[in-house]
C-alpha cells in the first residue's frame, strides 16, 4: 500500500483485514461495536492481478462496499503487466493507487526499499480502524515473518501460500522402473535419466522470464 496515499485513508486497513481473514461473513455479533461505516462515502482503487484468489477477492467486494458504506473500482491485469503498471504509477508519485496486490517473493525488499509499502502496525494496534474479533496471531509465525521487514514494518497481510507441485508421467516412469522423487537430491538423477531431447526433457518449469526467476532458485539453492 502506498504510504502517500495510505495517510490520508487509514480506513484500508480494514479492508485489507477482512480480505486477508478468510471469507466475508459477517454477523451483527461481529461487527458490535465496531463502526464500518466510519469512512462510508470514501472511493478507494485496487490494482489486482489475475489470480484464483483474487477471483473470490472480486466476488465479495459488493459485501464489503455493503458492510462499509465505500465504493471500490479496481483493475485486474495479468501479473507482468500489473507491475509494470505498479511501477509507472509509484514512480511517477500519481496517487492514483490506495492498495494493491503484491508479490513479496519477488517485490518484498524492492518496493520496502522504494518507500511504496506503508506500514501496518499502526493501523493493526488501533482498535477503532481494525475489527477487534481479527487477531494477527491467527496467522502463521511463518506468513506472519514473510510480511515484515528488517525494520519490524508490517508491509502486507497475507492472503495465501503458493506451493510447488509434482507431477509425473506413470507410462515414462514405469517402463524405467522409476517411482517419485521425495526429495530434491533424488529429483536430479531422475531428471538425468528420463532427459533426452528433443523427444523427452527431463524436467519442465515455467518458461516466462519473470516467472522463472522465482521457480529455478527454489529448487537449485536447497539441492
Amino acid at each position: 500500500m502506498a504510504a502517500r496515499r495510505f495517510s490520508r485513508r487509514a480506513f484500508l486497513q480494514a479492508m485489507a483485514a477482512g480480505a486477508a481473514a478468510g471469507p466475508f461473513v459477517w454477523t451483527p455479533a461481529r461487527a458490535q461495536g465496531f463502526n464500518w461505516k466510519r469512512f462510508a462515502g470514501k472511493e478507494l482503487f485496487l490494482l489486482l492481478t489475475k489470480h484464483p484468489f483474487i477471483e473470490v477477492l472480486e466476488k465479495n467486494i459488493p459485501e464489503f462496499e455493503s458492510l462499509s458504506g465505500m465504493k471500490v473500482k479496481w483493475e485486474t491485469l495479468p501479473e507482468i503487466q500489473a507491475r509494470q503498471k505498479m511501477t509507472v504509477e509509484m514512480t511517477a508519485n500519481s496517487g492514483g493507487i490506495d492498495a494493491f496486490f503484491t508479490s513479496l517473493h519477488v517485490e518484498k525488499k524492492r518496493f520496502w526499499k522504494a518507500g511504496w509499502y506503508h506500514p501496518l502496525n499502526k493501523f493493526l494496534a488501533d482498535a477503532s480502524l481494525t475489527s477487534p474479533d481479527f487477531d494477527w496471531n491467527d496467522f502463521t509465525p511463518g506468513a506472519r515473518a514473510g510480511v515484515t521487514q528488517p525494520d519490524g514494518s508490517i508491509s502486507a497481510l497475507a492472503a495465501f501460500v503458493d506451493a510447488n507441485v509434482f507431477f509425473y508421467r506413470k507410462d515414462l516412469f514405469g517402463p524405467k522402473g522409476l517411482t517419485p522423487p521425495r526429495t530434491l537430491a533424488d529429483l536430479e538423477p531422475l531428471v538425468k535419466k528420463l532427459h533426452a531431447p528433443p523427444a523427452t526433457y527431463g524436467i519442465v518449469l515455467r518458461g516466462l522470464k519473470n516467472a522463472n526467476a522465482t521457480q529455478y532458485p527454489s529448487i537449485l539453492f536447497p539441492m
